[in-house]
């Protein structure tokens, strides 16, 4: 059983075995976050899937990015990125690259402003364009 089966544009099936989200200001405790904020947030996220989803290699996919206009500071203008930052193991039964491997694997991280599933609409067409022979490693079962 799998969360989630997807086909790929570049004709890869790939499953989602874990799916661990989280509120992506979680630990925000004052003020509006800006574009610096969020583009160290976003530095952080392969890191934290490698931990909690066990290594492998991590594909973010860009998240959409709502800029407030009216109230700017010093920091700029107000930036928002959607409430809900997820990571997902996702596997495919054929090899990335190495003809000699069973399948292959890695780990995916998005943002929507749900939680999931289903997979938001402005994310899915963004999973569907991976290149997972790229990005994939390859392994044996």
């Amino acid at each position: 059983m799998s969360l989630l089966d997807l086909d790929l544009d570049c004709g890869v099936s790939i499953r989602l075995r874990t799916l661990h989200q989280t509120e992506t200001y979680l630990g925000l405790v004052e003020g509006r976050p800006r574009r610096k904020l969020n583009d160290e947030l976003l530095e952080r996220l392969p890191a934290q899937a490698k931990e909690l989803l066990y290594g492998g290699p991590t594909l973010l996919i860009d998240p959409e990015r709502r800029v407030h206009s009216g109230r700017t500071s010093a920091w700029g203008p107000p930036e928002e990125l959607p409430a809900v930052i997820c990571f997902a193991q996702a596997e495919a039964f054929q090899p990335a690259r190495d003809s000699s491997a069973d399948m292959s694997s890695m780990i995916l991280i998005w943002l929507q402003p749900r939680l999931a599933p289903p997979i938001d609409d402005t994310v899915l067409p963004k999973l569907k364009a991976i290149d997972w022979r790229a990005h994939a490693r390859d392994g044996n079962c």
